[in-house]
């Protein structure tokens, strides 16, 4: 979580580059603000939406972080009239506890707001990717707070008590407040356009932040990665 300590060695390379934080919401995109309520309706939390993707049945999802999930509704955070809008329930989380996995998926039920897949509408996402990952590799993510925080790909080493939970994570030197959790993370290509890599679960410690990579989750809740723009 942001607020979270890892206690961690890494190897560091590179620079963060910083971008201003997203522009209130014209559509449900990666990259814009979420309000995690309470089953009461309560706000809860703060959040960043993720990747958009699509079920076999037709649905479609959203995914953000895991430790987001507070048991309620999902809405917008940055409506212009300032009222909270439902965009969706949590469908499945995986909460993060032990510095593993954090990693939610939202059933999204707002068939009025337009869905865009590409980042905050601007960014094209091209696919996903679970290639290891070299430390020259520039990763980014946008989130409501800190907007487009980018730096390399960090070898990291620390103790967790699960294998598989450490290979389904990626660690980069950059930095995240409050607010920026489950924050679209993708590698920056050439191009311009991004390779989904993960989900932002919060800082580690001085070293950078940790995501948690996509595509296992997909695979495992029957989901794919959604890239097509009508």
């Amino acid at each position: 979580m942001l607020a979270a300590v890892v206690c961690a060695l890494a190897v560091v390379l590179g620079v963060v580059y910083v971008s201003k934080p997203a522009p209130a919401a014209m559509a449900i995109a990666p990259g814009i603000g979420i309000v995690a309520e309470d089953p009461a309706g309560r706000v809860a939390t703060v959040c960043t939406l993720g990747f958009l993707a699509r079920g076999a049945d037709g649905a479609r999802y959203a995914l953000t972080a895991g430790h987001c999930d507070k048991g309620g509704d999902v809405t917008l955070s940055d409506r212009a009239d300032g009222n909270l809008r439902k965009i969706g329930r949590f469908a499945h989380s995986v909460p993060g506890h032990d510095e593993g996995p954090d990693i939610a998926v939202i059933r999204l039920e707002d068939d009025e707001l337009p869905r865009d897949p590409w980042i905050l509408t601007e960014r094209r996402v091209r696919g996903d990717t679970t290639t290891v990952l070299l430390e020259e590799d520039m990763l980014c993510f946008d989130g409501r707070i800190s907007g487009q925080q980018c730096g390399n790909y960090s070898l990291v080493l620390h103790t967790v008590r699960s294998r598989q939970a450490m290979a389904n994570l990626a660690f980069f030197t950059a930095t995240a407040q409050p607010g920026d959790s489950g924050s679209p993370v993708y590698r920056l290509e050439s191009d311009g356009s991004a390779t989904a890599v993960g989900i932002l679960s919060g800082t580690v410690g001085d070293i950078g932040v940790v995501a948690t990579l996509v595509e296992p989750y997909l695979e495992q809740w029957g989901l794919r990665l959604d890239t097509f723009r009508p």
